[in-house]
């Protein structure tokens, strides 16, 4: 609930400074009350969106792009959204959209990479990890996202290195641990394997306890 109240009150701080009380005394009185419209629309789906109210979230964030087709916050939710009910292709479309506007919006090279990369466009899908990893090269997490597009396509080399970089920020990530082992495994290097997943086994990560059991004897 204090999470949806700060996000209420951003967009009132919004509308404020868009349309002061100067806007409201003059011809601009209908584009305020438009952008008010918007940002009502916008708070209702978000609220549909957190309770996972998915088709109703949808409807309101329809309203918006169709009152405004250039209005970020419900581009990027409805990208989103179409990201959770595993739509990809349509997922991108959003995110193509919002990027348009926003080169540098992390979310959407976020997620339009990792969508890209579930449809196994890993060309595609590199070139937006790229960006993030350029962009916020202090977040572990672009590491393991580039990481493992990089393991998919076959590029074993590199997604250690980004492993390896992610585990040097968080040296608890129990997920680096294992798939830098997946990695010395895909290079031929069996005991390095095994010495990373029994980290990540004894870290209570089960695939590694598995992969023990299975190839280090």
């Amino acid at each position: 609930m204090a999470k949806f109240s700060i996000i209420i009150y951003l967009c009132g701080a919004f509308l404020l400074s868009n349309c002061g009380l100067t806007n409201f005394k003059s011809k601009n009185l209908d584009l305020c009350v438009a952008q008010i419209d918007t940002v009502n629309h916008f708070e209702s789906g978000l609220k549909f969106y957190l309770n996972q109210e998915m088709d109703s979230a949808l409807f309101q964030w329809n309203l918006v792009t169709s009152k405004d087709s250039n209005y970020l916050k419900s581009l990027y939710f409805r990208g989103n959204l179409k990201f959770y009910l595993e739509l990809y292709p349509t997922a991108i479309l959003y995110y193509d959209s919002l990027l348009r506007l926003d080169s540098n919006h992390i979310g959407s090279l976020v997620n339009r990479g990792l969508s890209q990369r579930r449809v196994l466009n890993y060309n595609s899908s590199l070139k937006d990890l790229n960006k993030v990893v350029q962009l916020e090269s202090n977040v572990s997490s672009n590491y393991i996202n580039r990481g493992i597009t990089f393991f998919y396509n076959n590029q074993f080399d590199l997604a250690l290195m980004d492993f390896e970089k992610c585990l040097s920020m968080d040296s608890t990530n129990v997920d680096c641990i294992y798939d830098i082992g997946l990695c010395y495994f895909k290079l031929n290097q069996l005991v390095q394997a095994c010495f990373y997943w029994k980290q990540a086994c004894d870290n209570n990560m089960d695939d590694a306890c598995l992969c023990i059991k299975e190839y280090c004897r």
